[in-house]
């Protein structure tokens, strides 16, 4: 499966780069069987080995959530022809036809969890956080489905979610 990953940050949010850098290096040593392009603006430093083969990285200097981030989103979706989307950054294309994961880091707080957007948490097929509060927060104050939020602390488990999207895919 071929896995768009947005870690852009919401706002150069410095936690939230360390969060997804780490992410990541556990995902490259755990995942060798999914593809995945990384897509980052010029901030954050990612880096790539030969050894990670299934990572490339696709930088994109638009602002995450506007128009025209959306518009090339929907290019770049289009170009690596991906079967999943998984965006940390909380910017979606207009239209979508892959499935959505959305991901909320450690360091969201319930600020940031209430300037989430019920269209944006509609088109989600998994919401992942960090821990228990944040899951009860989204089902209590957001009324999202308790199905749809999943507990995803590490790489471990966000494997184990990429497994469960490309059994639906088949």
């Amino acid at each position: 499966m071929k896995i768009l990953v947005d870690v852009r940050p919401p706002k150069g949010d410095g936690e939230f780069i360390k969060e997804a850098i780490e992410l990541l290096k556990n995902l490259a040593r755990l995942d060798h069987q999914n593809q995945y392009i990384i897509l980052s603006n010029e901030s954050a430093p990612f880096a790539f080995t030969s050894s990670t083969w299934n990572f490339s990285l696709d930088r994109i200097t638009l602002k995450p959530q506007s128009l025209l981030d959306r518009l090339g989103l929907a290019f770049l979706l289009k170009m690596h022809r991906i079967d999943c989307l998984h965006s940390f950054s909380l910017s979606l294309p207009r239209t979508s036809r892959y499935p959505i994961i959305l991901s909320l880091p450690a360091s969201a707080d319930r600020k940031v969890i209430s300037k989430l957007r019920p269209r944006l948490l509609k088109r989600a097929k998994k919401i992942l956080v960090a821990h228990e509060g944040m899951k009860e927060e989204m089902i209590e104050r957001l009324r999202q489905e308790e199905e749809k939020i999943i507990i995803a602390p590490g790489a471990e488990a966000l494997v184990e979610v990429y497994q469960a999207v490309a059994k639906d895919l088949a």
